[in-house]
């Protein structure tokens, strides 16, 4: 069974008409559950429940009779915090083939089904129902079985279900402040129509974005190398292809091939001279940007100007009713690193859903140095 796909647009529709929810990164599912059997289904329909038994052993222990046969929508996460996920660790737990690893990591470190669309319940097709019916026997399903809403990284249920705002920009707020991947927008009339990708759900991402310039470009794929200045050395940080217009696309390879300083069999390289602005979701551990997208040219920009230190600061960012001042004060030093506030915070905001409980109702004594380490 294909999945609905919702239509990616660069800003949210903003009314009644429409409801918000969080959009995780993770593996995209379909959950279906009969009487002796339970299938979780990927996007290409490839039969995820080996690689994830916590999720199976827990549907074993619900009390779903009378709400079987039942199929759910939703996504497959590593749950970071209420709108969060890691897609590292999901797609990590998704190539594991070994038995016994399977089975540590799902005892260890267990992933969760989040729930964001009822498609059949007691057997019963409702996918053509609209789409706020739908989430209302949804949440009356989950308040009886106590599915936990909004999800949550640290309750141990497996299946939990998504939270839904009525009002746009505090579901934005919300993603910002907690670094997620973005929203769906979703109409509230909407049928949940199989295998089509429609603009009845609306995705929209929580960018980040980076000035830097262009270094090479790869003769095959037509991709283009990304680099800033850090410490004046030419440092890598990714490739794009997606955003750029064919005629764009185009002025650009010409430019590079034009003005190369050298080739080889792969590459044309040029020296650092054509800036640019690029969005993309956020870094990995090798600073390679996760969907790279480009924006805009920057033709006032000087590729000294492109530095490392700002691409740092790009990574975090914080809705407008968190007022930061100083985002980029030095803190401390570690392994010949300096830590400024702006990574102390976004730190901060990636453990706050683990220590936060732990933090309740306790008594709080603040030490300020407000003129340096």
């Amino acid at each position: 069974m294909k999945p609905m796909l919702p239509t990616y647009y660069p800003e949210a529709p903003n009314s009644n008409d429409w409801r918000y929810e969080v959009k995780y990164d993770g593996f995209r599912a379909i959950l279906t559950i009969d009487s002796d059997t339970i299938s979780i289904s990927s996007r290409n329909e490839k039969e995820l429940s080996p690689q994830f038994p916590e999720i199976i052993a827990y549907i074993k222990d619900l009390d779903l009779e009378g709400y079987l046969p039942l199929q759910l929508d939703g996504e497959l996460v590593w749950l970071t915090n209420q709108a969060k996920a890691d897609f590292f660790q999901i797609q990590w737990r998704g190539r594991l083939g070994k038995l016994s690893l399977i089975s540590e990591n799902a005892r260890f470190s267990p992933c969760r089904f989040i729930a964001f669309d009822l498609l059949r319940i007691s057997g019963k097709d409702i996918a053509d129902k609209p789409m706020v019916e739908r989430r209302e026997l949804m949440l009356n399903m989950g308040e009886k079985l106590g599915l936990p809403i909004p999800p949550d990284p640290t309750d141990k249920a497996l299946i939990q279900l998504i939270e839904s705002f009525d009002v746009l920009d505090i579901a934005l707020n919300k993603v910002t402040l907690l670094d997620g991947e973005g929203i769906v927008a979703k109409e509230t009339r909407g049928a949940w129509q199989e295998g089509r990708r429609t603009t009845s759900w609306i995705k929209v991402k929580n960018w980040k974005t980076v000035s830097c310039f262009i270094t090479a470009l790869h003769k095959e794929n037509g991709y283009v190398s990304l680099a800033v200045f850090k410490e004046g050395a030419v440092t890598k940080i990714g490739s794009v292809k997606n955003g750029l217009s064919a005629r764009d696309k185009s002025i650009l390879h010409q430019l590079i091939k034009q003005n190369a300083s050298d080739e080889d069999a792969q590459f044309f390289y040029i020296h650092p001279s054509i800036c640019i602005e690029v969005q993309f979701l956020h870094v990995y551990e090798e600073n390679e940007l996760r969907e790279p997208q480009f924006s805009q040219w920057l033709l006032q920009t000087s590729p000294d100007e492109c530095t490392w230190e700002k691409f740092v600061l790009g990574q975090y960012t914080f809705p407008d009713t968190v007022q930061i001042t100083s985002r980029d004060k030095p803190l401390w030093k570690t392994e010949g690193k300096q830590v400024v506030k702006v990574e102390y915070l976004h730190y901060l905001r990636e453990v706050s859903a683990f220590f936060l409980p732990f933090l309740k109702d306790k008594l709080l004594t603040t030490i300020r140095y407000p003129h340096g380490t």
